[in-house]
């Protein structure tokens, strides 16, 4: 299961804690962040713990974590001006 456009809200991660520690079939949660607005790294990384560490019902926890960079402008991250611009030294910043 992915989830794209994940702005890292608390509804947000409420329905990710549903959907983990009830979809007993889950193989893989895939999670693509696009902040709206900075978050501390301590506040991100108590959200992503808690995550992590909930009780999965599918057993052990298979959640992976992209970050999206969405430049000066904001927009979205499938905006293909952003995916051509080849002035960026780490193309694997953008997803």
């Amino acid at each position: 299961m992915a989830f794209r456009d994940f702005h890292g809200d608390e509804s947000e991660f409420a329905f990710l804690m549903f959907i983990a520690e009830n979809a007993q079939v889950l193989e893989k949660m895939n999670i693509v962040l696009e902040f709206r607005k900075p978050y501390k790294p301590e506040e991100l990384a108590s959200k992503m713990m808690a995550l992590d560490n909930a009780r999965w019902a599918s057993g052990s926890k298979k959640v992976g974590y992209k970050f999206s960079q969405l430049g000066e402008g904001g927009g979205s991250v499938w905006n293909h001006r952003l995916a051509f611009d080849f002035n960026c030294n780490d193309p694997f910043l953008y997803l």
